[in-house]
């Protein structure tokens, strides 16, 4: 299944300096956020994908893909994901990002189907179904990345629309902090003698830092 999916999401979510994509190695932040809130040695859950802001430290989970084989879907498989979105815009919330959209995508064998959800007001959240679609089994049945290509035209420009408003938000409220760019090494003590033999020479360009640095 991933081999037929894959495809699509490499092409409608590639890398750059907007999202970023993540295979099922990475944790779900905002469901670690809100398991360790009563056990701190808690783990968040792992999705199949996801897309995020590419945001650094700062990134915020954007589009989470759950893929279940063709034999092994329950009902439940929904409910999860539609959790897994409430932690995310919970997040989100927690963060500062208001009016925000995040998106699902639940893969049960070769069928699809995609999702958006916001926090309309305060405690109710909305889960928006986007559309239905099937992945091909083999090369007998391409003709259903039509119906592919209908629901992922829509999903794409609300990830990067909502991602482009995620990093805005989430780089105002930042704090300074994470906000620092790479610097030079730490400055080190000098004796009497080093600021002598500053001062001494001759280069001027050595004169000029050491009238900045307060040797004289």
């Amino acid at each position: 299944m991933h081999d037929a999916l894959q495809p699509l999401l490499k092409a409608y979510f590639p890398n750059d300096d907007i999202i970023c994509r993540e295979g099922a190695n990475g944790t779900i932040k905002a469901s670690s956020s809100r398991k360790q809130k009563f056990d701190p040695d808690s783990h968040g859950r792992k999705g199949d994908c996801s897309v995020k802001t590419n945001d650094g430290c700062l990134n915020q989970l954007i589009l989470l893909v759950e893929v279940k084989p063709p034999r092994n879907t329950t009902s439940n498989d929904l409910v999860k994901l539609g959790k897994c979105l409430k932690d995310v815009v919970d997040k989100l919330d927690e963060d500062g990002v208001r009016d925000v959209l995040v998106c699902g995508l639940l893969a049960e064998g070769y069928h699809c189907r995609a999702f958006a959800m916001d926090l309309k007001f305060h405690g109710l959240y909305r889960m928006i179904h986007l559309g239905i679609f099937y992945v091909p089994q083999d090369s007998n049945n391409l003709d259903v990345l039509c119906g592919a290509f209908q629901v992922m035209n829509l999903l794409m420009p609300i990830v990067i629309r909502n991602a482009k408003h995620i990093k805005k938000q989430t780089r105002k409220r930042a704090p300074p902090s994470t906000m620092a760019l790479p610097s030079f090494e730490s400055p080190i003590r000098i004796n009497e003698e080093q600021k002598r033999l500053l001062l001494n020479m001759s280069n001027p360009r050595v004169k000029r830092a050491a009238r900045k640095l307060n040797f004289g």
